[in-house]
């Protein structure tokens, strides 16, 4: 489950669309629904757009996946993310429901939205 959710983590880094999308189709359902503090989004070009948005408030970050744990279905994510020259900016938790196929279906962020609001 670690390698699922570090290839979703590595999705938010990626700049070229069309290499998220193909990011996407080994980690995420095809009907994957996401929402954290400042966003709600549902499939995967709403959650790319996000995500390119992302990149460009705040270039060069990455996140970096610490702590996975799954039962029933339900997983929780620790991360970290990652400045480009500032070592770890924050931390955040997220929670998802896993597929049959395996894949994260629906994924809730929770992290200190100080970061990003003024």
């Amino acid at each position: 489950m670690k390698k699922l959710w570090d290839r979703y983590a590595r999705s938010w880094s990626e700049g070229r669309e069309e290499e998220r999308l193909k990011i996407f189709k080994t980690c995420l359902a095809d009907n994957i629904t996401y929402c954290d503090p400042m966003m709600s989004t549902s499939g995967y070009d709403e959650l790319s757009d996000y995500m390119a948005g992302f990149q460009q408030q705040l270039p060069g970050h990455a996140f970096i996946i610490d702590e996975v744990m799954v039962h029933h279905g339900v997983c929780m994510a620790k991360w970290r993310l990652m400045g480009k020259e500032h070592g770890s900016v924050h931390k955040g938790t997220s929670f998802a429901q896993v597929d049959e196929d395996g894949r994260l279906s629906s994924i809730s962020g929770f992290f200190p939205v100080e970061h990003y609001t003024s």
